[in-house]
């Protein structure tokens, strides 16, 4: 009924005519009919259906120039308004005629003049360009289309989702619609944007598999004490590791300093080193746990080079991260007081060194308990500091007790155990038992010198190894010559004929 009323409505002149349906309403006339707010009967208009209408003529224009636009029909200055505001929605019929002018003057290709007019008009709507620049313009545009449209031919694409874009962004650039073929190429990088994200993310994780089993082939390599060969390995896996596995990276390279210093590769060791250092020093906020280990691995590579100075404030350090995050009876601690006493005694500050050397032994000892891991190493300084005051008869069950827990847990051949032979060889020997002292620095020699076969690398204590045994034979009675080739006859292979 409602319709009805309002289609009856719209056949009335909008005057004082009384309406049809009159009865059905309170007023005298229907709710589409009002009076103007002058109250004067001859100027009622019907303000609503007026509106109504005139939007509809709008959109149908809007639609219009869409429609014509796609399929190139031949634009004129058609105009719309909407509320005040006047909306051009043609292009000039002049514009075009002087464009097609100039194309054909050009005598450009005739297969892309429709879609080149169109870009050019699209230009001028965008960029205030001067009349008298339009040829050149023009001209240049015509040729940079069909430089595209030759070089469409080489874009590819593994991905048919992609390569259907592709298809659809050049079947609008043939027709000069480049804002629509921009967003469909925006499309096509949004796709290869996220293939190549999960693409990246599992090469990655790929790379990290491979190198965490290079790292594992290296450890291997080091138990067989093949050092050669696990530091071209950890060296590969350094390699592959993507650069933001830092937690990974940091590992390798303190394993990887270790072998070079275990080496003797000192100049190789120190920059590995001072790396790891930086890495759990700098990672923000409080240092790493490993940051201590770092410090001291430093430390022995100072001392062994001889910057006592440098080594003494890189222990220092270590002590003190290890006390603020550890406490100060951790068996960590223990280890640097040792190592730090050590250098004391280097540097003939044997007061300072005792009792540090005495705590770490405490500590170690664990009373109550198993002795704790190290404990040997810090009974075996314990008692070089006593042999250094000579307390020699203080230093030897210290010694022998090292002895015993580093076989029991290494081996008889280990590298630990030759510096436990050395320290008791040299004990006997400042005791005037020559004979004992002979059989340990010879195993300390044998030791080493399986040592620098198995790894190809020279122990760095081979030499002085080879230095206390040829001077103990001397002083057992030796000429230098028998000396000499006793020695050599223990190892032709390294130290010639």
């Amino acid at each position: 009924m409602v319709v009805n009323e309002q289609k009856q409505c719209k056949a009335l002149k909008y005057n004082n005519e009384p309406c049809p349906y009159r009865a059905q309403k309170k007023s005298k006339y229907c709710g589409h009919h009002r009076y103007s707010r002058f109250g004067d009967a001859n100027s009622l208009v019907n303000t609503k259906c007026q509106f109504l209408v005139g939007i509809v003529v709008a959109l149908a224009g809007i639609l219009a120039t869409v429609l014509y636009g796609e399929f190139g029909a031949t634009k004129s200055n058609q105009k719309v308004m909407i509320g005040n505001d006047e909306v051009i929605i043609k292009q000039n019929e002049e514009e075009r005629a002087k464009i097609d002018k100039m194309y054909q003057a050009f005598d450009l290709n005739p297969k892309i003049k429709e879609a080149v007019e169109n870009i050019f008009i699209d230009i001028l709507k965008e960029n205030d360009i001067d009349e008298n620049d339009w040829p050149e313009k023009l001209q240049e545009i015509a040729n940079l289309h069909q430089e595209l449209l030759d070089k469409w031919q080489t874009f590819e694409s593994v991905d048919p989702a992609v390569d259907k874009l592709r298809q659809q962004a050049h079947a609008t650039m043939l027709k000069g619609y480049y804002d629509q073929a921009d967003n469909l190429f925006e499309q096509a990088v949004e796709i290869d944007d996220k293939a190549i994200t999960a693409q990246e993310e599992n090469l990655a994780k790929r790379k990290v598999s491979k190198s965490q089993s290079l790292a594992a082939q290296a450890y291997l390599s080091k138990t067989k004490l093949n050092f050669k060969k696990a530091i071209t390995l950890y060296k590969q896996a350094l390699d592959t590791l993507p650069a933001s596995q830092e937690t990974i990276q940091v590992v390798y390279l303190n394993n990887l300093g270790q072998l070079y210093f275990t080496t003797a590769q000192y100049d190789q060791a120190e920059p590995r080193m001072k790396h790891v250092v930086e890495i759990l020093e700098n990672h923000g906020g409080e240092p790493l746990p490993n940051y201590g280990w770092a410090l001291n691995n430093l430390a022995q590579l100072y001392k062994d080079t001889n910057r006592l100075a440098d080594a003494e404030l890189m222990y220092r350090r270590a002590v003190k991260r290890f006390e603020t995050s550890l406490g100060a009876d951790h068996p960590n601690v223990a280890i640097l007081l040792s190592n730090l006493a050590q250098l004391y005694q280097a540097t003939n500050r044997l007061k300072e060194a005792e009792p540090l050397m005495k705590r770490a032994v405490e500590i170690l000892e664990n009373p109550g308990g198993d002795p704790l891991p190290d404990y040997a190493m810090v009974l075996n300084n314990l008692a070089v500091l006593y042999q250094a005051t000579n307390r020699l008869k203080e230093a030897e069950p210290l010694f022998k007790h090292a002895l015993a827990i580093d076989e029991a847990s290494f081996g008889k051949n280990h590298p630990n155990i030759a510096i436990r032979l050395n320290n008791l060889a040299q004990l006997y020997r400042h005791t005037n038992r020559l004979a004992e002292a002979e059989l340990q620095s010879r195993r300390h020699l044998e030791i080493f010198i399986d040592f620098s076969r198995q790894t190809e690398y020279r122990h760095p204590h081979l030499t002085d190894a080879v230095e206390n045994y040829f001077g103990l034979l001397i002083e057992m009675g030796d000429s230098e010559d028998q000396a000499r080739a006793k020695v050599i006859a223990m190892a032709p292979d390294l130290f010639g004929q």
